[in-house]
């Protein structure tokens, strides 16, 4: 290799290895190795925040009690079995805050309430796309949520939440049933917020 070769070659292996180096960087953070790596769980924490989808949430009011045993890995430890939800009495209460953000509610077998509280997926649901979604505003209650909070109910499709005009506060999912059963059943009447 003569002088001039030698001289053009290592400008451009210096660039090709810094090129190389750049690439395995990149393919390094986008595919980490170590999942225990203290840093990866920093980035995780970061990541935005799943959207809250009602449907899902729906569709499990269709589960069996060992079901939701089985797919939210709840212990013994987490099951109440002399719960009670506002008027409903008499529960067995499923929670594993792991796994999933709600209260399972069963009597005689059959679930008759999941409860939402307050979490990080409620606080960024708008309540008007909820209520986009529902179609409709809903029966407006008063909630216990506090007095700057309204309880939409949607009886016949077992949906109620309580919300500002900022961000929903906890949802209701049970059977669907009609307003007065909802009404004698489940939902306890708030007294007027004292200022």
């Amino acid at each position: 290799m003569q002088i001039s070769e030698r001289k053009l070659f290592f400008p451009i292996a210096g660039f090709v290895l810094i090129v190389l180096i750049s690439c395995i960087s990149k393919i390094a953070v986008a595919n980490p190795s170590n999942p225990s790596d203290p840093n990866i769980a920093k980035t995780n924490l970061k990541m935005k925040i799943p959207a809250f989808n009602l449907d899902e949430h729906l569709a499990l009011m269709n589960l069996s009690m060992e079901e939701v045993i089985q797919k939210f890995s709840i212990p013994k430890k987490d099951i109440d079995n002399n719960a009670n939800y506002e008027k409903l009495s008499k529960l067995t209460l499923l929670k594993n805050n792991k796994f999933h953000p709600g209260y399972f509610y069963f009597k005689d077998g059959k679930l008759v309430m999941l409860y939402i509280g307050k979490n990080d997926q409620l606080e960024k649901l708008d309540p008007k796309v909820l209520q986009d979604n529902l179609v409709e505003k809903g029966i407006n209650l008063r909630s216990r949520a506090g007095k700057t909070f309204n309880h939409y109910v949607y009886p016949e499709k077992g949906v109620a939440f309580s919300a500002d005009s900022r961000s929903v506060r906890f949802i209701e999912l049970f059977p669907p049933t009609s307003l007065e059963a909802y009404k004698v059943e489940i939902y306890e009447d708030v007294p007027p917020f004292i200022k």
